[in-house]
Parts: C-alpha cells; sequence; structure tokens
C-alpha cells in the first residue's frame, strides 16, 4: 500500500461460512465455489493487516439461495438458514470487542421477518444482510417489492440497519430503474432504516451496468433524507491486478469510479473486503481520489452505519 494512504479502521464486508453450509451449496452447484471460512481466520488477517474491526456476514442467505439449483425442502431451507445465523453468531462472540454480526435471510421467504427478530434477540446481531442475485428479487416484480418491505420495515423497527446487495445479474439490465423501485417503493416505507449499498450497487467490478446504478445512487443521494441515512462500500469495486472472478480494473473504469465517489460524501463510503486476501492492496495500488478522501473513508470505525444517531 501506498505510504500517504492509512490502513482503514474497518473492513465493512467480510464473511464466515460453516463446513456445513459450504458442502450444501457446493452440492448444489456441482462445484467447489465456497471454501469454509471462521472468525480465527479473519481475525488473523485483519492483524496482519492491521484492521481493527469488521462487519462478519452470515452465510444463511446462501442456504435460501433461488439462485442455485436442488433447492432445499421449506423446513428444511429454514433449518439450514438458522443454523448458519447461529454459527456465525457463535464465531463472532469470541471477537465481540472487534466484530459485528450482520445476520442474513432471503427476503422472499415468509419467514425472513421472524429470522432477522430472533438473530437480534438471541444472538446479538447488529445488522441484517440482503442479497438480490442469490435471492432472485427483481424490485420491479410488486409481490417481491411486498415481502422486501415487510422485511425492512422490521429492521427498522429492531434498529438493525441493512448491507444491501442490491445487484440482480439475473435480470436482463439492473440499472436505474432498479434502484429507483428499490429507494422510492422500499426504502422510502422506512424513513429511519440505514442501510449501505454493497459495491457501490453493483455486484463487483464496475462494468456499464454498475455504473448506472451507482449513478442513480449517487443523484438519490442528494436527497438529504436519503443521503443522511445511506452509505457505499467499496467491496470487489477496484482492481490492481486480474483475479479468478475479476479482470484488473482499466483506467477509464477508474476514471468513471472516480467520477461517481467524488459526488459521494467520503464519510459515508466504507471500504470492505469482501474476504479477498489482498484486496486492500489492490484498492489502495489503484485508488482514483485524492489520498485525503481516502484517509476519511480509513478514519470510519462503522459506528454511524451500525448505530443510530441520538438526537
Amino acid at each position: 500500500m501506498a505510504p500517504e494512504l492509512p490502513t482503514p479502521l474497518l473492513d465493512a464486508h467480510t464473511h464466515v461460512y460453516s463446513r456445513q453450509l459450504v458442502r450444501q451449496v457446493n452440492g448444489r452447484l456441482g462445484r467447489s465455489e465456497f471454501t469454509e471460512f471462521t472468525a480465527a481466520q479473519l481475525v488473523e488477517r485483519l492483524d496482519r493487516q492491521g484492521i481493527q474491526r469488521a462487519i462478519v456476514i452470515s452465510g444463511a442467505y446462501l442456504a435460501a439461495a433461488d439462485v442455485y439449483p436442488n433447492a432445499l425442502p421449506p423446513k428444511e431451507e429454514l433449518a439450514a438458514t438458522r443454523r448458519e445465523n447461529d454459527f456465525a453468531a457463535a464465531e463472532v462472540s469470541g471477537w465481540s470487542d472487534r466484530l459485528i454480526l450482520f445476520c442474513s435471510v432471503n427476503p422472499k421467504r415468509p419467514w425472513a421477518a421472524d429470522e432477522a427478530a430472533r438473530c437480534q434477540r438471541e444472538l446479538g446481531a447488529r445488522g441484517l444482510k440482503l442479497h438480490f442475485w442469490n435471492s432472485l428479487v427483481d424490485p420491479q416484480e410488486a409481490s417481491h417489492r411486498t415481502a422486501l418491505r415487510a422485511v425492512l420495515i422490521r429492521a427498522e423497527a429492531l434498529d438493525l440497519p441493512v448491507l444491501l446487495h442490491a445487484y440482480n445479474g439475473q435480470l436482463t439490465h439492473f440499472g436505474a430503474p432498479q434502484i429507483d423501485c428499490v429507494v422510492a417503493d422500499t426504502l422510502q416505507a422506512c424513513p429511519e432504516l440505514r442501510v449501505c449499498f454493497a459495491h457501490v450497487g453493483g455486484a463487483g467490478g464496475f462494468d456499464p451496468s454498475v455504473e448506472e446504478a451507482f449513478e442513480r445512487l449517487t443523484t438519490l443521494a442528494a436527497r438529504p433524507a436519503f443521503a443522511q441515512r445511506s452509505w457505499v462500500d467499496l467491496a470487489a469495486v477496484a482492481f490492481a491486478r486480474r483475479t479468478r472472478s475479476y479482470e484488473r480494473s482499466s483506467v477509464a473504469q477508474l476514471s468513471r469510479l472516480a467520477r461517481l465517489l467524488a459526488r459521494w460524501a467520503p464519510d459515508r463510503i466504507l471500504w470492505g473486503s469482501d474476504n479477498i486476501e489482498d484486496y486492500l492492496a489492490q484498492t489502495a495500488a489503484v485508488w482514483p481520489l485524492a489520498p485525503e478522501v481516502w484517509r476519511t473513508i480509513a478514519q470510519s470505525d462503522g459506528h454511524h452505519f451500525v448505530t443510530r444517531a441520538t438526537r
């Protein structure tokens, strides 16, 4: 990392996966896509990089994923979701001063809101992760919006901020219209809900559809009522080299990313790794804005996103 760019205090986008979940999901996929990852491994990585805290996302949304074949029967799916949320909570409990638990659900399931409430009540969850692509949520589908709204209203009542993977790559096109549906129809029903859009509104990388989604978010963030409760994270967005899943970021992509990041308040941008081993060094190496913007991002410990401000 360039010496003028300090290490972030927070990794706002990490995951833990149980052995049982990995077996289940890889079995559905017919290939070894996921590997077990524990809190001990995560903390070792944080220590090596000098990062103090992390938001840790339960892999429970994978247990009920609609994007994979061979779904579990409904009762088994709920049991698998609860088991994975329990696993993540047990992992985080050993480092409660450093690791912040976000449980996860498929928001289309009738039990999703109740499971989020259980996670807060019994497991001490501090937030909720929703993944539209894995759950095949179409923001323009009325029934999906109704189900999503119910979960978000419960999250707001529980004071659970939401880390939202809004992008759904299974749709023919994802961009501004879908972002409008998420913000205008669902988030508008929850005026106190804090939300962070993972991957600056995309799913990793910065192709034209991600750019369109992020551009629409920056336009909406000009409205004070939305800006005051919205964040984005930089997980898996900018790369100095090609990885298994992502191409190296081009100069043109980095330029377009910089243009939009400059329109977003830097104190509402969170750095995150998405469990990519060397992502901190990669993002720092290609950072497209001034060092002082990075320093503002690096100073965030996530407190204002995770904890509701007192009035």
